[in-house]
């Protein structure tokens, strides 16, 4: 699993894809440790598609021209919390890693009676 540091993706980012200012502004991209890329509108869609192409763990996503940097490591299919309506996750934000718990509001109010 590839674990770049902040400075290697902004090298990686200005050498490949800072080209892309001009005419992707504010878009996503899936940026993999070779060169190649993925962009688009939609962030969920540009993982799917860079998960597909490159592999978990094996790509950075960020904003073109953007500072946003997040390395997807972990994809999970499905969150299991034996503390509902809670479920734990873990963060980091640059030296800070820290593990919490999350409120799952999913907006459901209950099924209409009959």
């Amino acid at each position: 699993m590839w674990k770049p540091t902040l400075e290697e993706i902004e090298r990686l980012y200005e050498q490949h894809a800072k080209h892309l200012e001009a005419t992707h502004w504010g878009k996503f991209l899936a940026l993999a440790p070779d060169g190649r890329f993925i962009v688009g509108d939609d962030d969920v869609e540009v993982v799917e598609e860079a998960l597909r192409q490159f592999g978990q763990g094996n790509f950075v996503l960020r904003k073109v021209s953007v500072f946003y940097t997040d390395i997807v490591r972990h994809f999970p299919n499905r969150t299991v919390s034996h503390h509902y309506p809670y479920i734990e996750v873990n963060w980091r934000i640059w030296n800070i890693e820290r593990q919490d718990w999350a409120y799952a509001d999913t907006g459901f109010e209950g099924a209409e009676k009959a």
